[in-house]
């Protein structure tokens, strides 16, 4: 006669953290998300063919990782993570992230107390882990947008966002081929099937990437803008509410930036004038932004708030970027013009 093994427990919630090359904050990620709650068990690393010591990092973190054989991008590291447990619920985290240690408990208890929602995620916390004023900026102009748009939202974040199985398959789940965005699409699909989703600021993490100017000004326009442009301009997309990007405030920091910047040559020909509206339209976009850059005076001081201008300018500087090359077919792979802009940014 044989002694029947005890059954183990499905897990009601599991992590899913894609990494590719996360050597430098996988361990502090795993820490982190250790610290909420989550067993080793329940947090699954899926390595997308790292060449660095993401692996070994694991491991000494004590999570054995889900090893892909090629890179496939976070689309797929993501799906594969998934489909790793049969856990009912998911929270998705960026290997630069460190979780808040109430960030299992928030994310379960939003599912227990509303069960009419299928995903909600959250935004960063107020400390970036990067210090350097271009990293803290960008990542708090991030965790601005997140907690001004708090509530019912039409997009997910994968940065920091958890959803139910049932939902996530039965919208088909990630585009296998998008590399980009493909949180927000995800979003878009459910939101347009009827799913509800929240966006709830006090699930927080720690951001822990360090932005560099001209990786930002790539990342901003071909990683961010040029998909999501494209995704507003698809069937469902035009379908549903506008959010932070596409909101009528968004346009005018848009027309606010293009409006300054086409007055530059005319400041050899009319230079009074053309000085005046560069200094207006630097204005409005101050105007229209007050509520981040009023909260930067008040942790740092008018310098900080200044620096602050500087990279809401590039911000809506690379969304009008996208918006025309999106406009013009610039964007497709086969353009030669497209190919060498983005050659000539990836300097």
């Amino acid at each position: 006669m044989t002694s029947e093994q005890p059954a183990v427990a499905r897990p009601e919630i599991v992590a899913v953290v894609p990494a590719f090359n996360a050597g430098g904050f996988i361990e502090p990620c795993i820490a982190a998300l250790r610290a909420t709650g989550f067993a080793p068990a329940e947090i699954i690393v899926v390595d997308d063919a790292s060449t660095d010591d993401t692996v070994a990092r694991c491991r000494a973190a004590g999570v054995e990782p889900l090893r892909l054989e090629g890179n496939s991008g976070p689309s797929a590291a993501r799906d594969a993570g998934l489909r790793a447990s049969d856990a009912p619920i998911v929270l998705f985290v960026d290997a630069d992230v460190f979780v808040a240690p109430d960030g299992r408990a928030v994310a379960a208890a939003f599912f227990a107390e509303n069960p009419g929602y299928a995903a909600v995620f959250g935004a960063y916390d107020d400390a970036p882990l990067i210090d350097t004023r271009l990293s803290r900026l960008r990542n708090l102009l991030h965790r601005h947008v997140h907690r001004s748009e708090a509530g019912d939202a039409v997009t997910f974040w994968t940065g920091l966002g958890a959803l139910r199985r049932e939902a996530y398959e039965a919208v088909g789940g990630f585009s296998p081929t998008s590399r980009f965005m493909e949180d927000v699409e995800l979003g878009m699909k459910m939101a347009q099937a009827g799913y509800k989703i929240r966006l709830l600021p006090t699930l927080e993490g720690k951001h822990a990437k360090e932005w560099r100017f001209f990786e930002l000004l790539r990342t901003d326009i071909w990683g961010r803008a040029v998909p999501w442009v494209r995704l507003m301009r698809s069937t469902f997309g035009r379908s549903l509410p506008m959010t932070h990007a596409a909101s009528v405030w968004g346009r005018l920091s848009v027309l606010s930036v293009g409006v300054g910047l086409l007055a530059v040559p005319g400041l050899l020909i009319v230079p009074g004038f053309a000085l005046g509206v560069i200094v207006l339209s630097l204005l409005a976009l101050g105007l229209i932004n007050r509520s981040f850059l009023g909260s930067l005076w008040k942790r740092r001081g008018a310098l900080e708030a200044a620096a602050g201008l500087g990279v809401l300018w590039l911000y809506y500087l690379c969304g009008g970027i996208g918006f025309a090359l999106v406009a013009t077919g610039l964007d497709r792979p086969l353009s030669g013009a497209g190919a060498r802009l983005r050659r000539l940014l990836a300097r």
